[in-house]
């Protein structure tokens, strides 16, 4: 519903709205990987990755990049894909350095540890 709300102005293209779509796909993403609907968190993490990139300079497209690439990994992982598990968990770990995100990073250094 909420994504019902914000859609007209991502449809748009308005930064702000598009930015905070893929904030909300992230939290939609994280509850599914909480509840293992990996198959719905699957699908957010991309719908909401797809919007991220669009604003990579923008704050919350950012974080959500983040979050969301992390999100990917969860699913990958518990699917047994470790492979592509790997490559979402360094991406999410290499952004977060760079922008200073120290959480972010120990948790997705943490994940690649885990799948070793």
């Amino acid at each position: 519903r909420a994504l019902d709300l914000l859609r007209p102005g991502a449809d748009s293209g308005k930064e702000e709205c598009i930015c905070r779509s893929s904030t909300l796909m992230s939290h939609l993403a994280n509850a599914a990987v909480e509840t293992s609907d990996l198959p719905a968190a699957e699908k957010w993490a991309i719908d909401g990755l797809a919007l991220a990139k669009k604003f990579p300079r923008n704050v919350d497209c950012l974080s959500s990049f983040i979050a969301l690439t992390y999100d990917l990994g969860v699913v990958y992982e518990a699917a047994g894909k470790v492979d592509s598990a790997r490559v979402q968990y360094r991406q999410a770990a290499e952004v977060a350095g760079v922008t200073g995100d120290n959480g972010a990073q120990e948790l997705a250094a943490t994940a690649l540890e885990r799948i070793k």
